[in-house]
């Protein structure tokens, strides 16, 4: 049961250097991951610019697509049966789900690795930063746990 731990250690050293470093990653089954945390010093977004809500935490289906990570998916809050097709590295992921940018102007922040807007984890990124790493060795790709289906949108 290495998965866990390599690929959330992975997915937050993506994110190192942009508003998301210390995100919360934590593995719910083979290739199911939770980001973000309902923690009030998270610092992530709960309502959007038109004030719906955003839920501080999605679950995601991560897997591996020419030497990547990707997240393949999302699940709205509440859904279990639709996985909302993202096929997107994490970084833009999280710009598209929690700040609601176009996912092409998403995609070009982070062409050069992440945007350098500081850390926005509070807490969380403090004591998930302190957390001891894991050796990122044999990992191996992780198989989506469902089928993707077609969505009309990524949030």
């Amino acid at each position: 049961e290495e998965e866990g731990p390599t690929i959330c250690s992975w997915l937050r050293q993506e994110l190192v250097g942009s508003r998301y470093e210390g995100l919360f990653v934590v593995r719910e089954a083979a290739g199911r991951y939770w980001l973000g945390d309902e923690f009030e010093g998270s610092g992530l977004p709960t309502v959007d610019q038109d004030g719906a809500r955003i839920h501080p935490r999605v679950r995601v289906v991560v897997n591996l697509f020419n030497g990547k990570l990707v997240i393949e998916g999302f699940y709205h809050e509440g859904e279990d049966d639709v996985l909302n097709p993202a096929k997107v590295p994490i970084g833009p992921f999280l710009t598209v789900y929690f700040e609601g940018v176009a996912l092409k102007e998403a995609l070009a922040s982070w062409r050069d690795g992440p945007p350098g807007r500081g850390v926005a984890g509070g807490a969380v990124a403090a004591a998930l930063a302190a957390a001891p790493a894991v050796a990122l060795v044999g990992a191996s790709a992780v198989a989506p746990a469902g089928a993707s289906r077609k969505s009309d949108q990524l949030r």
